[in-house]
């Protein structure tokens, strides 16, 4: 075999190396964020403040949300269609069209996903398994707020300006509200404490009502207007103009749950915001905070030492999605580690004393054993800037073992045709 030749079997072997390489090992490397844009759904990996996919899906996307096991997502797109995509193949499975113009996605546990439909007063309900879609019974008002669970079966309900809230359970078709004081800005659902937790305006504060009976549980004041609330590990956090603010110390509503506070909650400020926030997110472990921001997403670790306690640090990770990425809505990952680290789908600190209800109230289901939340990396910039260059080529280590095997054999099949084509 002359050297023309032979140098020409190398590169190709190379290159088929290099292609196939890369290609077989994409499917070990996933993003633990997904995000709604103009240009489609965004699979972004938060330790290295990259974009690793994109969808393209049209109409105008909204909101979006996730099955609890982590298998697909669905979007809002056009108002009245509900895309629904396949996060292993990245693609487009099916859309589903509703009756009115929606508002909201939320998915809890189970088969159930749930759209707000303003117009109708009412949720539209999706059987994720059969395709069958239905409507609940009228809610109080006009609805454009839900907020869910993964580990558990009911959906909050509210409209942003109104004064009222609702719990809805998909499973049986129930619908039980009540009445707010002020102005209803934006909602959570802590299922392990059983608390549904309600921002409001015109007085800003937060309050925490017992899932059971609406009773107000605890009740905090805020600075400022509140645009967003979530609930992590150990604390809830809201965003109130570019200030990040964290109510520890929050009590459960009469459940035992073993560690919970009997103390009144207590406000900080705890971290600072490139700009307003519209909307909040948490890790599935509880460890990491997602604030949706005009043009970037901020990432925050939730635990930090003591010693930051009456510092009020920036981001610990920015994701700058400008133009016709600007983020419209976001959803974490179930079960992602965020951070090159963290506990995946652990479950949160509470844990409930023998004989507490379960998350569903009825006493028959344990809630979630304790889980101890993992450590983020140190935030230094020389260690940053590693974690971004090692979380942009999460596929490097596959595909470079991959290629290594297929560049070996194919070599190696160069190597035996010299030798057949020599005798």
């Amino acid at each position: 075999m002359n050297n023309g030749r032979r140098v020409q079997a190398v590169f190709a072997a190379i290159t088929i190396a290099l292609t196939f390489g890369t290609g077989l090992a994409r499917g070990e490397t996933t993003g633990d964020l997904y995000v709604a844009s103009a240009d489609g759904i965004l699979e972004v990996v938060t330790a290295s403040a990259g974009v690793l996919d994109t969808v393209p899906v049209s109409p105008r996307l909204g909101p979006i949300a996730i099955r609890p096991d982590g298998r697909e997502l669905f979007a809002l797109s056009g108002g009245r269609g509900i895309v629904r995509l396949d996060l292993e193949s990245m693609a487009v499975t099916s859309r589903v069209v509703l009756p009115a113009p929606g508002a909201a996605l939320a998915h809890p546990r189970g088969e159930e996903l749930v759209a707000a439909l303003p117009s109708l007063r009412q949720l539209a309900i999706l059987d994720t398994a059969s395709g069958a879609l239905n409507r609940s019974e009228l809610l109080p008002g006009t609805v454009n707020l839900l907020a869910a669970d993964r580990r558990d079966g009911r959906v909050v309900a509210a409209a942003r300006g109104g004064r009222w809230v609702a719990v809805f359970d998909p499973g049986t078709g129930s619908v039980r509200s009540t009445t707010i004081r002020g102005s209803v800005a934006a909602v959570a659902f802590d299922s392990s404490a059983g608390t549904v937790i309600v921002a409001t305006t015109a007085p800003d504060r937060l309050v925490g009502l017992d899932l059971r009976d609406f009773a107000t549980t605890w009740s905090m004041p805020v600075s400022a207007a509140p645009s967003a609330v979530a609930v992590a590990t150990d604390r809830i956090l809201v965003a109130a103009g570019r200030t990040l603010w964290a109510l520890d110390g929050v009590p459960s509503p009469g459940w035992p749950f073993v560690g919970a506070s009997s103390s009144e909650p207590r406000a900080r400020r705890w971290a600072a915001l490139a700009g307003p926030a519209t909307a909040l997110a948490v890790s599935d472990d509880g460890t990491f905070l997602y604030a949706l921001e005009a043009d970037r997403v901020e990432g925050f670790a939730v635990q930090r030492s003591a010693a930051d306690g009456s510092a009020v640090p920036g981001a610990t990770r920015t994701i700058r999605l400008a133009g016709s990425r600007a983020p419209l809505a976001i959803v974490a990952v179930p079960g992602a580690k965020p951070l090159l680290g963290g506990l995946g789908n652990a479950s949160r600190s509470a844990t409930p004393a023998a004989g507490a209800a379960g998350p569903t109230g009825t006493g028959a289901a344990a809630a979630p054993k304790a889980g101890t939340p993992g450590k983020p990396p140190p935030t230094d910039t020389v260690l940053d800037d590693a974690a971004r260059w090692i979380g942009a080529r999460q596929a490097l280590p596959g595909a470079f073992l991959v290629g290594i095997v297929i560049l070996v054999l194919g070599l190696f099949a160069i190597r035996w045709h010299e030798q057949s084509g020599d005798a």
